[in-house]
């Protein structure tokens, strides 16, 4: 980098990269839901309602988790929110769900998905 001297009346430009600690999730830009107001959320998979008896599949209850947009890097986003650890984030077609709506969950290839 060349250092430069900088006279009376010249505008200096710099860049300053910080590191500042961030507690938050990373999620893929497919999980968030857009609310009123500019206010985001996503969904996660809520109490389990029933499951069949072979176990393969359960039924759960959509439930919203409002979150606030930290920082975006390419198909990813950092938020923070009403999230908890061990929530169960439904990361596609969230648009056609709603809060409060059944969901099946399925395995697929050793994979949970729902």
């Amino acid at each position: 980098m060349a250092v430069r001297q900088v006279s009376p009346g010249q505008v200096a430009r710099w860049k300053l990269a910080e590191t500042i600690p961030t507690a938050g999730y990373w999620l893929p830009t497919t999980a968030l839901v857009q609310g009123v107001r500019g206010l985001w959320s996503c969904y996660v998979l809520g109490e389990l309602a029933e499951s069949d008896l072979s176990g393969a599949t359960h039924v759960f209850s959509v439930e919203r988790r409002d979150v606030e947009i930290l920082q975006t890097q390419s198909n990813r986003i950092l938020v923070r929110g009403t999230l908890q650890p061990g929530d169960q984030v439904i990361v596609g077609g969230t648009h056609r769900l709603v809060p409060g709506q059944w969901v099946r969950s399925k395995t697929v290839a050793g994979v949970k998905v729902p």
